[in-house]
């Protein structure tokens, strides 16, 4: 420092730390100063008041240049420029002044405020945002002398922010109050109190297994209303990154925040017992493709870190798995997960080994100290051996501790509907693990919806989230169809194949090729995703079609393309004129790849990407300044409705103004129609779902279009063929269950279809045919169709051609197949069975009076139950409890019967060239002029049997079938219980007491969060006593973990007694293969078939194999069972097949099969019929009453009274 600096320091009066400061900054003459003003004025380290008087000096010198210093300047020379610095702040008010020494608000963060303005109450309420935020930080140099001074300052300023925003709600409760007078340092501390509170709630309880030492902080958060404090602060805490905050775009983080912490603090509001147990949260996410969900599950991983929660996400693919980890580590900055602690479960990309990985992971799943994440692929080696073991060990660590579950892509994982994949299983076991929150993620969520919607999860259980996207969202409805010649343009379902010169391919196509690389002015950073090729080795596969586009273009148009191709090997790029690049980019995302060819051949060059199966999810096809601008997207019949969306997804993106920047409006896209169709119409259902649960309604209401039908324009399935997700049946049983505004005319697909057959007599001969088969039946097989073409229209076609005519009707969405009888069947969709007239040329004939409104069968909500189909691919409609009238052909006398029998409205089976043996049943009758089921019957002692004929298909010919015995029957009809709860009750034998009872179901009604259903025992063999008639059995779903009713007290106990078990008598052995439930004990018994082993029981109720050896091994007997071998397969009465010498016939060996499912029996109510129809009804709801008064609990809605119904009796119906 030299004489002059030195001069000015002794005379202002800088000791100190502002000296230290000057030597820090290199600030040894009068010149450095002067040049170090910046610095000075941002200075932390200095005291303020240092600060203004070395900022005075500078002023001085500069107005005062040729001043001796040494013999002119002193102290007082600086007075009139301290003054020019006062005067850049105002006046502080005493409010301000007075808040300031109540919280003991250290100087420089003071200081600091204040010269951002914030000197009064106004200027604090207004400086909120920056308070709440991590934008407003002090700016501190970053020297090593001054490093211990920068961490403390931080720390002053992070318990200033806390302070400031007590005071801002402390006046945002009390608005009009003085502050000087009644902001008072006790009002302070009881706030400050309750702030150590709520940080010690949520760094000790919140995330953490209920314990009794915390029982009066409990009590403090409850009794105090301190959860809205508690939600805002861990709102704060998750959100702090801006990073995160960007990412997450329009997700309205804060109220999925709100419903998960709502969620935790409810588990610990209870201290007792059952308060303990987990309650699974399930919260469902729609977001469209390509939007930004992996923000979501960044906001999961920062509420887990803040909680100290493992977290587990499971997505689809290894690779993705790597790529999803990579994306969750750039997201914890800013947060309070550490980015060591997020780690993959697939050692592919770090080449660890097993117990490096294993030790990886554990470390990160700690869950006591820290939290941590753990990416797992859709793989049962991966769910099973790293993630349920990390829980389990963790649990070993903390008993009972929480942890989260997030299920990416989730409508990829259902994948078979008994669920017998081994990754299925293996995701079962993770779920039973019992996760406290399970967030499941998708662009295509509607099959997991339905599957929730059919479990009846109570509407407080269960939250969705619609994923609005942000401003630069290039979305579905951007995806433009080609256009040629002004008309926009669609190809066929296997309209390209791999004959053509170049594979799949057409002039369709090229014309989009052509479109692609026309250079129109403007446009670059052209980007063509081609997903038509299914082959990857055979002939016509995706490298053929990409070295024969290539070729082409240069040889037609003279232009040079970059094509990729895409596999299961990974990436490969073929630049013109050189070989394919297999190896520097193979392992790569299509991201660095198209950043490389950016780079090197620049945005003027046009790339292709070829693929398939790999470009159908969960990829992003864009670099920094190139993203998608054409697609081709043609995939087989085969493919469903999800993979259809998320394949079209592949050309969304965030980003449109690099799309504007590159020349380009939309991106151009060129599909079947049916399937463009859907892509539209699916994202507008998600929408309108989302609309409605913002509206009040609850997830299932919403969905079914329960409160509100759900918009025409938005029935996604109206105009496809296509299954609904991987399970088969799921569209026609959502078909059924979401209510749909009617169409209003003809959709564009539709009058395609309608011109495609307007001029085909073979067609339109066959669409009348179709209208008459269903006033017999909706359902009809191809030879039904031919007889008819025959008799009717004397039309004789052979029966390929009926069937290929058939399938392009299932192609145009007319009718559609009949998966429950298989092939040569079909059926008439619900929502064309009056509206096939529309598409009928009225040139070749007969038209269906009045449109076909009133003309044929007459439907109701039974018959589209049946339409639901529980178990489509094995399960007939269910029919109702019937009276039914039999006549004598020659005589028009009726004679009644005094029984009820079941009658089966099902379609006939599959033809075979034996003769068709009659269906015999007994009859009753209404006499004439009863005409619904309330009216009182009187039955006669007749007693006469039935044979049924084949179904009437016109008026034309009902009276011959008449001649020949046909009768027309008469149903009371009933709602089919609609939900899965019925795959364990319709083959499953009740034990109650000493009773086993067996028959089929012959009625059933499906109530809110209840089931009727009817049995009919009186045919078959019971256990014990064996006069049990018909009656009505009562069922409902119930969470196994409600502990609220006096009858579930029973399951304290996993298994039960042995010694309850019933073993079967010779005469009893039809129990072979047959299942009991014991709900008192909460289990399942098992009778099993010689040869039976522990792995094929497993099968049968989806268990794991092991599980089965578990709960049977201590039993007596069963000691030396495995998994495929049995200790024994079946026993003799009174001897164990040990004794190899008994001669006596081998009988079922009971094995115990687990717990019962979620949905449990908790009531059976018999009484002896027949009865009439009325007296059955009221005895059913008297029963019920008095059942359910027992138990303090309401009692469902009895089952309704429809009006009788028209039908004739199929032949040979298959029984249950």
């Amino acid at each position: 420092m030299d004489r002059e600096l030195e001069h000015i320091v002794n005379e202002v009066g800088i000791t100190g730390s502002g000296r230290r400061a000057l030597v820090t900054y290199e600030i040894g003459s009068i010149d450095a100063l002067l040049n170090a003003q910046e610095k000075i004025s941002n200075a932390i380290e200095l005291r303020e008041g240092d600060k203004l008087k070395l900022l005075a000096v500078i002023r001085w010198r500069l107005a005062n240049p040729d001043v001796n210093i040494t013999a002119d300047f002193d102290d007082a020379s600086i007075e009139k420029f301290l003054g020019v610095e006062q005067t850049l702040s105002p006046t502080v008010d005493k409010e301000w002044n007075h808040i300031c020494n109540i919280i003991g608000l250290p100087r420089g963060s003071r200081e600091k405020l204040e010269r951002e303005g914030v000197q009064t109450m106004q200027g604090l309420m207004a400086f909120q945002p920056n308070l709440e935020s991590d934008s407003y930080k002090p700016n501190i140099w970053e020297t090593e002398l001054w490093k211990e001074a920068k961490e403390k300052e931080i720390e002053l300023w992070k318990e200033a922010k806390e302070k400031l925003l007590l005071v801002i709600k402390w006046r945002q409760q009390n608005e009009s109050a003085d502050i000087v007078n009644e902001f008072t340092a006790t009002s302070y501390e009881t706030m400050m109190t309750h702030q150590i509170i709520i940080k010690t709630y949520i760094d000790q309880a919140l995330g953490q297994p209920f314990r009794e030492s915390l029982g009066p902080l409990y009590t403090s958060v409850r009794e105090k209303n301190l959860l809205d404090d508690v939600i805002k602060k861990c709102q704060r805490i998750i959100m702090a990154a801006s990073n995160l905050r960007e990412q997450c775009g329009k997700f309205d983080y804060n109220t999925f925040i709100d419903k998960i912490i709502r969620h935790l603090h409810s588990l610990n509001e209870d201290q007792t017992e059952e308060a303990m147990v987990l309650i699974e949260k399930l919260i469902v996410i729609a977001g469209r493709t390509q939007s930004g969900k992996s923000a979501v599950k960044g906001v999961i991983q920062s509420f887990a870190g803040m909680l100290k929660l493992p977290l587990i996400i499971l997505t689809k693919g290894v690779d993705e798995s790597i790529d999803l980890r990579i994306k969750l580590r750039n997201m914890a900055e800013g947060t309070t997960m550490q980015s060591k602690h997020v780690v993959v479960a697939s050692t592919k990309g770090d080449r660890l080994g097993y117990r490096m990985k294993d030790n990886e992971i554990f470390e990160a799943i700690d869950g006591i100290t820290h939290g941590g994440t753990l990416v797992v692929a859709d793989t049962h080696q991966q769910v099973l051996n790293k993630a349920c073991i990390a829980i389990k060990k963790f649990r070993e660590r903390l008993p009972g501790g929480k942890f989260i579950l997030v299920v990416d892509e989730a409508d990829a994982m259902l994948r078979t509907k008994a669920g017998s994949q081994v990754f299925e299983q293996a995701l079962q076991q993770l779920i039973n693990l019992e996760p406290c929150m399970r967030v499941m993620i998708s662009a295509t969520p509607v099959p997991f919806m339905l599957q929730l919607v059919n479990l009846g999860i109570e509407k407080d259980d269960i939250d969705f989230f619609g994923l609005d996207p942000s401003e630069d969202y290039v979305g579905i409805e951007d995806l433009r169809p080609l256009q040629m010649e002004g008309k926009e343009v669609f190809l066929e379902h296997d309209e390209l194949t791999k004959s053509s010169a170049v594979p799949y391919t057409n002039e369709k196509v090229f014309a989009l090729y052509n479109d692609a690389v026309s250079r129109r002015a403007g446009t670059k950073g052209v980007l063509l995703l081609d997903i038509s090729s299914p082959y990857v080795t055979a002939d016509g596969n995706v490298k053929q079609k990409a070295e024969a586009v290539q070729r082409k273009l240069l040889d037609d148009k003279g232009v040079d393309i970059v094509v990729i191709i895409y596999t299961a090997s990974g990436l490969s790029f073929k630049v013109p004129g050189k070989k394919w690049e297999h190896d520097q980019f193979r392992k790569s995302t299509v991201g660095p790849l198209l950043n490389f060819i950016d780079t090197k051949y620049g945005l003027a060059m046009p790339v292709f990407i070829f693929g398939y199966t790999k470009m159908r999810r969960g990829v992003s096809f864009r670099s920094t300044r190139r993203v998608p601008t054409h697609m081709v997207m043609s995939l087989g019949k085969g493919h469903h409705v999800s993979t259809i969306v998320q394949t079209a997804g592949r050309a969304t993106f965030r980003g449109r103004n690099v799309l504007n920047d590159n020349g380009f409006k939309s991106v151009t896209v060129l599909m079947p129609r049916t399937d463009h169709s859907v892509v539209v119409n699916y994202q507008r259902y998600i929408d309108h779902v989302n609309k409605r649960i913002k509206c009040g309604d609850s997830f299932a209401e919403a969905m079914t279009g329960a409160n509100e039908l759900v918009p025409d324009t938005a029935n996604f399935l109206r105009e496809t063929f296509r299954e609904l997700g991987a399970i088969k049946g799921e569209r026609r049983e959502f078909m059924n269950r979401v209510q749909h505004e009617e169409p209003k005319g003809l959709s564009a697909n539709e009058k395609a279809v309608r011109a495609k057959f307007w001029d085909d007599e073979n067609a339109q001969k066959l669409l009348r045919s179709i209208v008459r088969l269903q006033k017999g039946h909706y359902k009809f097989h191809v030879d039904d169709a031919r007889e008819d073409l025959a008799e009717a229209e004397g039309l004789t076609l052979s029966k390929q051609k009926v069937n290929g005519l058939l399938s392009q009707f299932v192609q145009g969405t007319l009718i559609d197949r009949d998966p429950e009888n298989g092939k040569g069947w079909y059926l008439v969709t619900k929502i064309n069975r009056n509206r096939l007239v529309h598409f009928m040329n009225a040139e070749f004939g007969w038209m269906p009076d009045d449109a076909g409104a009133d003309d044929g069968f007459e439907y109701d909500s039974s018959d589209d139950d049946n339409d639901s189909s529980i178990e489509p691919e094995s399960e007939p409609p269910l029919p109702a409890a019937v009276t039914e009238t039999s006549t004598d052909a020659s005589d028009s006398e009726v004679h009644h019967q005094g029984s009820v029998r079941p009658a089966h409205n099902t379609p006939s089976t599959k033809r075979s060239n034996k003769p068709a043996d009659g269906y015999h049943v007994h009859v009753v009758t209404p006499p004439a002029g009863v005409g619904t089921v309330e009216s009182p019957v009187e039955f006669s002692d007749t007693d006469d049997e039935f044979e049924a004929s084949p179904p009437v298909r016109s008026k034309k010919r009902a009276s011959k079938a008449s001649d020949n015995g046909l009768k027309k029957q008469r149903i009371v009809s009933q709602p089919i219980v609609n939900t899965n709860v019925t795959q364990h009750i319709e083959r499953i034998a009740i034990l109650d007491g000493s009773n086993v009872m067996f028959g089929d179901v012959v009625g059933r009604y499906d109530g809110l969060k209840s089931w009727w259903i009817q049995w009919d025992d009186e045919t078959n063999a019971v256990y014990g006593e064996k006069d049990l008639h018909k009656g009505f059995r009562l069922y409902t779903a119930h969470q196994s973990n409600d502990t609220s009713r006096d009858f579930l007290e029973a399951r304290a106990s996993r298994y039960g007694s042995t010694n309850d078990i019933p073993m079967v008598s010779p005469e009893d052995d039809f129990m072979t293969g047959k299942c009991i439930v014991q709900p008192n004990f909460n289990r399942r018994v098992y009778y099993a078939a010689s040869g039976e082993t522990p792995s094929k029981i497993a099968t049968k109720f989806k268990l794991m194999a092991r599980e089965i050896v578990e709960m049977n091994k201590p039993r007596d007997g069963y000691k030396y069972i495995n998994q495929k071998r049995s200790g024994f397969v079946g026993y003799v009465e009174g001897l164990h097949m040990n004794n190899i010498m008994s001669t006596r016939r081998l009988l079922p060996l009971p094995f115990l099969a687990g717990p019962l499912p979620e949905t449990c029996i908790f009531a059976v109510l018999n009484f002896p019929v027949p009865l009439a129809a009325p007296d059955l009804a009221a005895a059913t709801l008297a029963a019920t009453s008095n059942f359910c008064a027992s138990l303090s609990i309401p009692a469902p809605a009895p089952p309704p009274c429809a009006p009788m119904l028209e039908l004739y009796l199929p032949r040979r119906p298959r029984r249950l």
